[in-house]
């Protein structure tokens, strides 16, 4: 079963960051100005942090994260995809998880290529 739990201030922010140990604790000031979103999504043992943007004008998917920003197992990022994406959240395209190589270069590249071509 899929359960969804938002970070609603700073201190969230704060304490998932540091149970996660990655670096979303710099979007304090895009989390309080509404202009990024974060939550925390489980599915069955596994947890991933969601991320939002909102700098186009409306809410996308930025990126799904795990533990110190590791590799996002298959199965639980096209869950939280297909729950982003049934409460009405955006994304450019509907990806193939899979492939672990471009999955690596989606990664290392951040938004500055669309390797789902």
């Amino acid at each position: 079963m899929a359960n969804y739990r938002p970070v609603t201030n700073g201190v969230e922010l704060a304490a998932l960051s540091k149970r996660y140990r990655n670096c979303s604790r710099r979007y304090f000031d895009a989390l309080m100005s509404g202009e990024h979103a974060f939550g925390e999504f489980t599915c069955g043992e596994n947890a991933v942090i969601l991320s939002f943007d909102r700098s186009q004008g409306f809410w996308v998917i930025a990126g799904i994260h795990s533990y110190n920003n590791g590799a996002v197992p298959a199965a639980i990022s096209v869950a939280a995809y297909q729950f982003a994406a049934s409460h009405g959240m955006l994304d450019r395209k509907v990806r193939d998880r899979r492939d672990k190589s471009l999955e690596a270069l989606r990664r290392l590249s951040g938004r500055h290529f669309d390797w789902d071509v």
